[in-house]
């Protein structure tokens, strides 16, 4: 009989054991089920927030690029509004100042260059300037006193609609003055024959 009460005794301390044993580990994996769980709730919020912000992003560029789609949305009948400016422009140089026509020019010319301004469409800057690549393109050089690379003249217009260029304009630049002084060339008896003498062929 105390063999039984030993056992039994033994038994409910292994029991007591286990069932201590088991909470523990109850414990733990309720614990790294918990650490699991925030784990994945951060990782689903972090998600959310890149998906939120990518929206956010794509809604941006998309209404950049409507807003870029209406500001210039007339590029093309404006450049070949820019070829009618010209015709004006040469004309206006070839006509004298007492032509009776030239007013009425002058005037259209300004008209369509305030029609123009009214839409976005601003000349560029050149003469006097210094040479800027994006806005001008070099089509020649003059001997001047200003600095070198000094726009001297404008061949043709440059343009910007808002803050698209359009056209660059053709200019020439300033170069350094050529020294005026006669050079004095040594004169030498020396030929050039250009084809050997004969019998040295």
């Amino acid at each position: 009989m105390e063999i039984l009460a030993a056992i039994g005794w033994a038994l409910a301390v292994l029991a007591g054991g286990a069932l201590v044993l088991g909470q523990q580990k109850l414990s733990e994996l309720k614990l790294q089920g918990e650490a699991a769980l925030g784990a994945a709730r951060e990782r689903a919020e972090a998600a959310v927030r890149k998906a939120m912000a990518d929206r956010d992003d794509t809604v941006s560029r998309v209404r950049r690029s409507i807003e870029d789609q209406r500001r210039y949305a007339h590029e093309p009948l404006v450049k070949d509004l820019l070829v009618v400016v010209d015709d004006f422009e040469r004309a206006l140089e070839h006509m004298a100042e007492d032509d009776p026509g030239a007013e009425g020019v002058r005037a259209i010319h300004a008209n369509l260059l305030a029609s123009l301004k009214r839409h976005g469409v601003v000349r560029v800057g050149a003469v006097g300037e210094r040479f800027n690549p994006d806005l001008h393109e070099a089509v020649g050089l003059e001997a001047s006193p200003l600095p070198e690379n000094t726009v001297v003249r404008e061949w043709g217009g440059g343009y910007r609609l808002h803050e698209r260029l359009l056209r660059a304009a053709k200019v020439v630049l300033a170069t350094a003055p050529v020294d005026e002084e006669p050079v004095e060339h040594e004169q030498t008896d020396e030929r050039v024959l250009l084809t050997p003498p004969p019998g040295e062929e």
